[in-house]
This record gives structure tokens, sequence and C-alpha cells, in this order.
């Protein structure tokens, strides 16, 4: 697990990519997982088997996080994803455990009665089995009717107040509530790709932070649920979050969420890299303090002298030698990225220059200009991604002018 920091436009992405693409020369190779907006992988993508999905708001998702077997890290995701959502919409609602049973149990009860009447179907004047193969799937409506009928359990008799609270306080989300249309997935789902990376590109939920934080802790699902599906076990792998705030910058259940996904991926031979603009998230929101709790590695890129005292602070990682050692640290664009690099036991340390080549530095173009370039590159050769490349490569040997302008740091 590896937590990587540096101010905006120190090549935090570009150092990332650069890791990846030599972790694609091992055999098998490792599948990759990136969490991102604006996305930098994009040209990346163009020479990888790839899957890119993309999301906008107001419509269904590309895939629903209700899709799955109902074991027991599915029903603990849902639990705390309807958890998350409850409390982004009213901060001031304790959640407290009988909540989470009561959320629990009915998710549970959702999932057999859906399965009873997906196992048996109507032929000729009689009920036959159906042999259904297609995956397990409930809506969030059908987890509010199980809320509903909760009470006639036994065991649950003393709940009706826990049960009338979560059903007021998720009425945003069922029904015709404003976010209904995120749980109520009505996209066919298609079967899963043979790639190496799948990129999920949250551009456009940017304006709704209540939505982007449920969709981030959904793809984080959609990942396990992928990598369980296939050959991911055997081959392992990363999952890159580029932006830690998309899980929410108060969102109380984000950090026991990333701590419980870095444990369960961790299991199944995968890794979390987390990166965010702002240095200082890792110790100032829930997701990034998880980050940091769980990651074995970190590694600096150039940040202002004050962010750099906050981390010295606040972590204990860093020495003084150290922390001279990363306020000496530059990236200019185009040409190089100052690194330092520390294990969570400080018994590896040491800094390093990370010069990209003319392609690696297109492959990764993470400053605007360069993206857009490369856009107009991809139009220009539409079947050819491999004379895109040369073009960009013969033309801007050094970037665009306006990336040139804008990267040093």
């Amino acid at each position: 697990m590896t937590a990587v920091l540096g101010d905006t436009g120190s090549a935090k992405s570009g150092q990332v990519i650069k890791l990846l693409l030599g972790e694609l020369r091992r055999d098998p190779k490792p599948l990759i997982f990136v969490i991102d907006y604006k996305t930098s992988y994009g040209m990346l993508s163009q020479y990888l088997p790839s899957e890119l999905t993309s999301f906008e708001r107001g419509k269904p998702m590309p895939f629903s996080p209700f899709r799955g077997e109902p074991n027991e890290d599915k029903i603990r995701f849902l639990v705390q994803l309807l958890a998350s959502a409850m409390q982004l919409t009213s901060p001031q609602f304790q959640l407290e455990s009988e909540h989470r049973t009561c959320l629990s149990q009915a998710i549970q009860n959702a999932y057999q009665t859906r399965t009873k009447s997906a196992g048996v179907k109507y032929t000729d004047g009689r009920l036959v089995d159906s042999n259904s193969k297609s995956e397990p799937q409930i809506i969030l409506d059908d987890i509010i009717a199980a809320l509903g009928s909760l009470t006639s359990q036994i065991e649950f008799e003393k709940y009706g107040n826990y049960v009338e609270e979560i059903s007021k306080k998720l009425r945003p989300f069922y029904s015709d509530g404003i976010y209904a249309a995120f749980f109520k997935n009505t996209v066919q789902p298609t079967p899963d790709k043979k790639a190496d990376l799948f990129v999920y590109d949250l551009d456009a939920l940017s304006g709704d932070p209540i939505l982007q934080t449920l969709v981030t802790m959904s793809v984080i699902e959609e990942i396990r649920r992928k990598i369980t599906a296939t050959e991911g076990r055997e081959r392992g792998g990363f999952i890159v979050i580029e932006e830690l705030g998309m899980m929410g910058r108060n969102n109380p259940t984000a950090k026991d969420f990333i701590i419980d996904a870095a444990e369960t991926f961790r299991k199944l031979g995968f890794f979390l890299i987390g990166l965010t603009p702002n240095p200082r998230n890792y110790f100032e929101i829930a997701a990034g303090q998880a980050m940091w709790a769980v990651a074995d590695h970190y590694i600096f890129l150039a940040m202002k002298e004050d962010n750099v005292d906050f981390i010295a602070k606040n972590s204990g990682l860093l020495d003084e030698a150290a922390v001279q050692i990363v306020k000496s640290l530059k990236t200019v664009r185009g040409q190089y990225a100052d690194c330092f690099y520390i294990h969570k036991s400080k018994s590896v340390s040491g800094a390093f220059r990370s010069i990209p080549s003319v392609h690696e530095m297109w492959l990764m173009p993470t400053h605007l200009p360069d993206g857009l370039e490369a856009q107009k590159a991809l139009k220009r050769f539409p079947n050819d991604p491999g004379s895109a490349l040369e073009d960009l490569v013969h033309r801007f040997p050094q970037g665009t002018k306006d990336a040139q302008n804008e990267g040093q740091v």
C-alpha cells in the first residue's frame, strides 16, 4: 500500500503511471484499476487492453452496487454504503449499532426474497425452476420493503424506531428521491471485458460531492467483484485512487471503509495507491487518514515548505534530515521530478530523480494542454494510436509550450 504526497503540479500522477508501466512488464501482467476525474490515463488506455467507465449525474449507473453474491463482504459493503448515504445527507444523524444491525438483516432478507422470486418461473400453468445463471441483484426499494416487515421478526420487534429512522434518512435515495436514479440501475450488465487497465472517470460528478462519494465507494466494490469473478486472484495488481477527497471530506464512514477495503484487497493480492493534491488531506480528511494508516510505502514529491513541516509534525515519519531533503525536491515539467521514498519502518529511504522519456511523457499527459493535444492527435489518426504517439513525440519533444509554462514546482 502506497501513499503519494506532493503539491499540485509535482507530477504525482506521472510517477504513479511510470511505476505501473514498469509493473506491466511482469508475466502475468497485473490488473490495474484507476479511480480518477479528468483522467490522465486516457492516452495510456489506447495502448493497453482497457475498459473506460464514465458516469453522468441523473442517469443510471453503468453497474449496480447491489450486484453480486450476497456474501459477508457484499453485505458489509452495502451497510457502509447506506450508512454513508444517511450521514452525508444528515450530518447530525447519530448512527448506532442498532441501525447497522437492521440494515444488515434487511439486506439479507431482500436478497432472499429476490432469489426466491428469481428461482422459479410460471410455465404452462405451473411453477418450475428457472435455473437462472445471472448474478443476484436487488435495488434499494427492495431493502426498504424488507425494512418495513423487519419488526415482524421476533428478534426485531423492539427495533421499530431504528427502522423508521433508517427509512426516513434514506428517503432521498429510493422511490422518486433526488438520488434514486443512482440506486435504480437499469443498464443491462455487460460481460466483464478482458483488459489489463480499468479506468473509472468520475469527472461528471465533481459538482455533487454526495453522489461522487457514493459512486466512488461503489466503484471500489465493483473492483472487488471483478477481481473475485475473474483470474484477478492469480494476476494481482493495483487500485489507484487519484483523489482521496472523492471519498468525501465529511464522510464519517470513509476511514473504516478504506481500512476494510485495504485488508480485503491485500488478501486478494491487490494494493492501494492513494494520491491527493493537498498533502494535508492525509491528516485532515477521513479517507486520507485511513490511507496513511494502511500504507507501507510513502513517496514524496515537490511541495511547499509549510506542508513538509506539517507532515513532519503530525506523522513522525520524517526526521530532520529527511525534512530537509523533501524541502529540496523540485519538479520541472518535461525534464525531471525529484522523489523521496521512505518505508513505514524507516529502515529504507532515499532520494532519486525520475526522468521521463518523451514517449513516457506522451503516454501520460497529466497537464491539460498536453491532454488536449493528445486528443487531437488521436482524432487525426483514429485507427492508429501508434502513429498518433509518434506524431506527438516528433512535434512536442518537451511537451506543449502551455504545459511547460504550467509545470514547475
